[in-house]
Formats: structure tokens, sequence, C-alpha cells
């Protein structure tokens, strides 16, 4: 498998987790429509809109201190 990119930054496809989620039908052909705007993949727009979720909880404090978190 080829690099894999997500907001600008290559990440090698097997460093990547994989996360499914469960979505109103309507929610879907929302996401559906807005990453065909974006010309991006529906999994592309996914991963930029968690990405974008955890870097505000970062910023907003919410995630605490992962310093002493077990890596999994």
């Amino acid at each position: 498998m080829g690099t894999l990119m997500l907001i600008n930054t290559p990440v090698p496809a097997k460093n990547l987790k994989r996360v499914t989620i469960y979505v109103p039908p309507e929610t879907f052909q929302d996401l559906e429509a807005w990453a065909e705007v974006e010309d991006r993949s529906l999994s592309n727009l996914g991963s930029r809109l968690v990405k974008d979720a955890v870097n505000t909880a970062k910023r907003e404090g919410k995630l605490g201190d992962r310093t002493t978190a077990k890596k999994s």
C-alpha cells in the first residue's frame, strides 16, 4: 500500500487506525454531498472532521493530561 494524505500530512497506511461510526441516513447523505463538494472521499472527510474535533478538544483542555496514559 502507498501513503495516504490526511490533513496534508503523509501517513503510511500501515500506521492508520480504523474507526467505525453509525449515522442517520440524512447525515450520511449530507456527508457524501460535502465530500463531493470538497473533492474528497467520504473517509478522508471523516478523518479530517475527527482530527479537527480532537484538536479543538485539546485546545479546550477536554482531553486532560495524557502524558501518563497507556498507548495501545
